[in-house]
């Protein structure tokens, strides 16, 4: 089946875009979702967008059944979470049944700060909607899968770190890297690890922590790729151009 092409319809720079599809994806079928959280049966389900529950938080999308708040889901494409962002919401919706933050599977965003959220992968819940029995929603889904298998690097244990392909955002292929770098690690305790912007706030660095002996203290390594526009301001400096 020739699938139609959704990518105009769905950039990758336009989380707005990605979380009005979900939502009308999840209006039109919302079975797979309630399939996948164990919260049927429902009888009738309603879902807001940007719900302006107080004054400062506006989760992407509640997702109501039958009166009652069934899950707060924060849409992430390529940007990371906010200071709080989660918290804020967690306490602004405290009755939810589930916390859902939706990123690609290559893309990872790690929630280890926050235990009250579950990640979910778009790939995981867009194959559920690949099997709705609404035709346009199944149809739909399978064409955003595509479109994310497409669009983002397949990273693995030979890919080369420098090598890109032609064309290819250079950030996401990074980040991509980072993210699968990040999935393979597995400390032994008590060293902990996470994904987060690095300490020079420039790039997505898998960085790995431990309590020091000296109490209030940690020992911190990150892991990031290097890139040498960062000694431009020194060398500029250096060179009396700044």
């Amino acid at each position: 089946m020739n699938l139609p092409v959704i990518k105009f319809a769905l950039p990758f720079g336009s989380e707005v875009r990605w979380s009005d599809m979900l939502a009308v994806l999840v209006s039109s079928d919302p079975l797979p979702l309630v399939d996948m959280l164990d919260a049927g049966p429902v009888a009738k389900v309603d879902v807001e967008r940007e719900a302006a529950v107080d004054p400062s938080n506006r989760p992407d999308i509640i997702v109501n059944a039958d009166g009652r708040r069934l899950a707060v889901i924060e849409i992430k494409v390529l940007a990371g979470l906010g200071p709080q962002q989660l918290d804020g919401y967690a306490r602004a919706v405290p009755d939810a049944g589930a916390y859902l933050v939706v990123f690609p599977q290559r893309l990872m965003i790690d929630l280890a700060a926050d235990r009250r959220w579950q990640g979910v992968s778009w790939e995981t819940l867009l194959d559920k909607y690949r099997s709705s029995q609404n035709e346009w929603v199944a149809t739909c889904a399978a064409a955003w899968l595509e479109h994310l298998d497409r669009s983002l690097p397949k990273v693995n244990a030979s890919t080369v770190w420098d090598d890109l392909v032609d064309g290819e955002d250079f950030v996401i292929a990074m980040r991509a890297r980072m993210s699968w770098v990040y999935g393979q690690i597995a400390p032994p305790p008590p060293v902990r690890h996470d994904l987060v912007s690095s300490a020079a706030g420039t790039s997505w660095v898998t960085r790995l922590y431990a309590d020091a002996k000296a109490p209030g203290y940690r020992v911190i390594a990150e892991v990031e790729e290097y890139l040498p526009v960062r000694e431009f301001p020194k060398t500029a400096s250096h060179l009396g151009l700044l």
